[in-house]
């Protein structure tokens, strides 16, 4: 079983990195690095989708745990 939410924080660290090795990029390695952050960034929002889906696909309420809640 995966645990999404620990991938999420590294995908998010990985990200923050290479968003700040390409603002600090020599311009002839600026292309490169841009690629790798948006690589990171495409990593991030997969992981975090898929975590989505597959929490809401879990997500059960059994009838004796609802509320009555009425507005």
């Amino acid at each position: 079983m995966r645990d999404f939410h620990l991938e999420s924080i590294k995908a998010k660290e990985e990200m923050e990195n290479a968003y700040l090795r390409w603002s600090m990029a020599d311009p002839l390695y600026e292309q490169e690095r841009w690629l790798a952050y948006q690589a990171a960034v495409e990593r991030y929002n997969a992981i975090v989708t898929e975590a989505s889906g597959r929490l809401g696909a879990r997500e059960v309420v059994l009838p004796w745990l609802q509320s009555d809640v009425s507005a």
